[in-house]
């Protein structure tokens, strides 16, 4: 499967609020804009920009196998 094809597979619901929970160094709790999807060993990880300040941000979300 896919990284598009795990996170596509997360309601979306739950996606929104993994894109508005993300942590930024300068902004602190921020949301991510502008994402891509990669895969991982542990699931995926979102690497983005930061809504607030265009910085970059990254997310990892872990999925069960």
């Amino acid at each position: 499967m896919t990284a598009r094809e795990k996170w596509n597979n997360i309601n979306k619901e739950t996606q929104e609020k993994l894109l508005n929970n993300v942590w930024c160094r300068d902004c602190n709790c921020t949301k991510m804009v502008n994402y891509r999807v990669y895969s991982d060993p542990c699931g995926i990880v979102l690497h983005g920009v930061c809504n607030k300040c265009g910085k970059k941000v990254a997310r990892v979300i872990e999925i069960d196998k």
